[in-house]
């Protein structure tokens, strides 16, 4: 799966966080720790993403000795970020406006920007954590994830669009399938026709690349991929539940 952009990720919140405080009714003081603690969170965001999607895109490259570990960073440091912002407007009002009803926070704008911190704060733990623990993840499922996890507590069940959700997970799994086959083309193209000049047994060809193949990593990313967003939705909420229920509570009742 290709690598989420840090700046992507971490934007799709922040960029909610600043319109909430444009478009709030009352003191904007009541709203500004909440923005300012939203921007240090997007920066450990963006940091974790790099430690843990980057190094998804670019470990084969680094490993096989195409580039240096220092060329890797320089690259998708560069192209990461143009990438994210001259095409991920779309990805990021998916997750923006996709997976919840934002209208919803029409008359709680408070409450959706707990919420913008809260997801932030469980994608950015859960990504580091698996950075620790050697476990290539995802940040769109993390961002994801948590997000749900925080509109749970904040609206129940009807601040989920679920029909949304079940697109996007059917990407997670299309996507790598896809970009298996056409990787797996494109090498055997570029095996028979240009590194032999003659041919090339292909069955003996699949039969290697079975055996060089260590299944156990697939078995593990699977496990990240069904864990991410159940773990990174968890911490989102608890996070919501905490906002809403005892700081949010006493701040905005009334």
């Amino acid at each position: 799966m290709a690598s989420t952009a840090a700046t992507l990720v971490a934007s799709t919140a922040a960029t909610l966080m600043v319109s909430t405080v444009a478009t709030a009714t009352g003191p904007l003081d009541k709203y500004l720790w909440l923005l300012i603690l939203g921007f240090v969170i997007a920066f450990v965001l963006a940091f974790s993403v790099g430690a843990n999607d980057v190094a998804n895109s670019f470990g084969t490259a680094v490993g096989s000795g195409v580039v240096t570990l220092k060329q890797a960073c320089i690259l998708a440091s560069i192209f990461e970020t143009v990438g994210s912002v001259l095409l991920g407007a779309k990805v990021s009002e998916t997750i923006r406006k996709g997976l919840i009803d934002v209208t919803m926070y029409n008359t709680t704008q408070h409450l959706l920007m707990a919420g913008s911190v809260s997801a932030m704060f469980g994608s950015a733990v859960w990504q580091l954590v698996a950075s620790f623990l050697k476990l290539p993840i995802s940040g769109t499922h993390c961002i994801v994830g948590a997000t749900i996890g925080f509109s749970l507590v904040a609206q129940g069940q009807e601040g989920v669009k679920w029909s949304e959700l079940i697109k996007i997970v059917m990407s997670w799994f299309i996507s790598p399938l896809l970009s298996g086959i056409m990787s797996g083309i494109l090498f055997y193209l570029v095996r028979t026709f240009i590194l032999r000049k003659v041919g090339s047994v292909v069955s003996v060809g699949w039969l290697r690349s079975k055996k060089a193949v260590d299944w156990r990593l697939f078995r593990n990313i699977f496990m990240a991929w069904f864990v991410t967003v159940p773990i990174s939705g968890v911490i989102s909420a608890a996070i919501m539940a905490f906002f809403k229920y005892v700081i949010l509570s006493r701040n905005y009742s009334g």
